[in-house]
């Protein structure tokens, strides 16, 4: 799949009409034709505005990959970290890394056991 043609897959489905977009975003239909059957390189400027208006997901566009939304407790989780001095960020990273490796140590043994 081309960068085109997942704009083209973001705008339908969002349901968006290419005459919304070329109001909203100043370029013309014809521009984002030439866009969607990769005729011309998408610019910055429009994908950008794209994010601002329409919340699209720019990087999905770029690259096919998409992100995952957080949860509400993700987003709160990192915004108390973003509060912290750096110092007790860094402990906090290790902590967390432990843990995890931890868990996936159990759970490595956890599942040879039930093969053995």
């Amino acid at each position: 799949m081309t960068i085109g043609s997942r704009l083209r897959d973001w705008r339908k489905g969002n349901k968006l009409k290419t005459t919304e977009i070329s109001e909203k975003t100043g370029i013309s239909t014809g521009a984002l034709s030439n866009y969607e059957h990769d005729k011309r390189e998408i610019s910055c400027n429009f994908l950008l505005k794209l994010q601002e208006i329409y919340h699209a997901d720019i990087y999905y566009i770029l690259t096919g990959v998409k992100q995952t939304a957080l949860s509400d407790e993700e987003k709160e989780l990192l915004n108390n970290l973003k509060l912290l001095p750096d110092k007790e960020k860094y402990k906090f990273y290790g902590r967390i890394e432990e843990a995890a490796e931890r868990y996936k140590n159990d759970a490595a043994e956890l599942s040879a056991s039930k093969i053995g």
